[in-house]
């Protein structure tokens, strides 16, 4: 194991200090204290340069920059590929010669020059046009077969998983926000279009005598049912079989439609850094010297206090809506405690999604303000009261994650850690020592190393490592067969 397999370390000596003051050597430290700080900050620069450092850096930068494309326009990719291998007639499905490439290249571009002003005005809406994509995607195909000089083949199939990344082909469907907003003005414009065309009077009492009041008694009911708190005080018309029947599969879309939504809101970048709040950093940055379960217990209070606080000021917002709309600005300027109480029982219900159904109309959704207050409010205290869950949920995960890391980090060379990493003598080097901490940090398990390694062997045949340059006379030698191949197929066509 050498030097420049864990990285670039160096220790300097300090200078001797002079018994007398001489202002020609004090020039000459100080000379020298500036050439130790150059070096050390050259130093410095070469953190992070180790093999597989850099390996992982170009790895991951390669993931960053994939060319985000629709799923059309990567089936469009792979069947115009896949096209001109079978065409070539060389039995190869998953790759295709250089010349190929250009050919499809050439033919995709005239079709993008073809294209008119609309496919322009698609493209400034967030309409991704397929030729278009496929043009880029051909484009940064060329590019990499020139850089990695693979010869006169393009590996398509690999090159389509590595360098391309499938997005929605709506703009509105590519962000958590986009997600949620589709789906609730969906939901919200199909509940009233749906019960008021089967005339149920429970949830669209008079669709045309009074449109506001069975539109906001409608939204009212697709919100008690969507965060499923269910008051009891509108639910729909049940005496006949096809009313039954409705009812039961609105409640299943319902459900549907708010796995939907969670699942998108804990995309968006505030909920992440809601949940992200207290975790690992947390724990690290303070005293190291500190024991680790006082550092857990602490981090377990901040994330009970972080839900406790969710979860009092979505009720406190609910409670003082609703003493205002029951009962005006009096009970907010004079509180009645009885009053109080019963409007943080209903806050309590609703946040907690139980919904006994024991409140009276007149306390839940008597006035179409009410309605439309706790249309928004079941909608936001649903989304707050899952983050919370969230946070919770992720708790243990979180506290375990920081024992092993805990563990890890004060490891210090011994004889016991060689023994205990070493793959098979007495000498750690970079490669063995990330392995052994990604299984020890459980971010890989046995099975997944196992896994890779059946992938290895299946690519080396056996072989130890992965050779550039015997790969290139393994072509070479299929690259004749074929040929050959093609040419008996020719002579006995003749």
């Amino acid at each position: 194991m050498s030097e420049s397999d864990i990285g670039t370390v160096e220790s300097f000596e300090e200078e001797p200090q002079p018994k007398k003051k001489n202002p020609s050597k004090k020039k000459k430290a100080n000379k020298t204290k500036k050439r130790k700080g150059k070096k050390q900050k050259a130093n410095k620069k070469d953190i992070g340069t180790s093999k597989v450092e850099m390996l992982a850096k170009r790895i991951e930068d390669r993931q960053k920059d994939r060319i985000e494309i629709t799923l059309k326009a990567r089936k469009a990719f792979v069947e115009g590929c896949r096209a001109k291998a079978d065409k070539s007639g060389l039995g190869e499905v998953y790759r295709i010669s250089s010349e190929d490439l250009k050919a499809l290249k050439k033919e995709t571009a005239a079709i993008v020059d073809a294209k008119g002003p609309i496919s322009a005005f698609n493209a400034c809406i967030g309409f991704r046009d397929t030729s278009v994509q496929m043009l880029m995607v051909l484009e940064k195909a060329e590019e990499v077969v020139q850089e990695n000089d693979v010869e006169d083949w393009f590996y398509y199939q690999d090159f389509n998983t590595t360098y391309t990344k499938v997005i929605p082909k709506y703009p509105w469907m590519r962000s958590g926000g986009g997600v949620t907003l589709f789906w609730l003005v969906l939901y919200y414009a199909f509940t009233p279009l749906l019960f008021c065309s089967i005339k149920d009077a429970n949830i669209c009492p008079d669709p045309f005598g009074d449109p506001l009041g069975s539109w906001l008694t409608t939204s009212y009911y697709a919100s008690t049912t969507l965060s499923t708190v269910g008051y009891g005080d509108f639910s729909p018309d049940t005496s006949t079989w096809y009313g039954a029947l409705i009812g039961t599969l609105f409640m299943i879309l319902s459900n549907i439609v708010l796995i939907v939504i969670l699942n998108s809101l804990l995309t968006l970048e505030y909920f992440q850094k809601g949940l992200n709040m207290c975790a690992k950093n947390r724990l690290s940055s303070c005293d190291e010297n500190e024991f680790l379960h006082k550092k857990i217990n602490r981090f377990r209070n901040m994330r009970y206090i972080q839900v406790l606080l969710y979860f009092t000021i979505v009720n406190l917002v609910g409670l003082g809506f609703h003493l205002f709309l029951n009962n005006g600005t009096d009970t907010l300027t004079d509180p009645d405690f009885a009053e109080i109480m019963r409007g943080m029982y209903w806050a309590v219900q609703t946040t907690t999604t139980i919904g006994y159904g024991d409140l009276d109309s007149s306390l839940v959704s008597d006035s179409d303000w009410q309605k439309i207050f706790l249309t928004f409010y079941l909608i936001f205290s649903t989304a707050f009261v899952a983050q919370a869950f969230g946070l919770l949920k992720s708790l243990n995960e979180d506290v375990e994650e920081a024992r092993l890391r805990f563990a890890w980090e004060r490891r210090n060379v011994s004889k016991a850690l060689i023994a205990e990493i070493a793959a098979d003598d007495d000498v750690v080097d970079q490669y063995e020592f990330v392995l052994a901490s990604l299984v020890q940090l459980k971010k890989a398990s046995t099975e997944d190393i196992e896994e890779i390694m059946t992938k290895f062997r299946a690519l080396t045949k056996g072989a130890d490592t992965l050779s550039a340059m015997k790969y290139l006379a393994d072509q070479q030698a299929s690259n004749a067969e074929l040929k050959k191949e093609m040419n008996s197929k020719y002579v006995a066509e003749i």
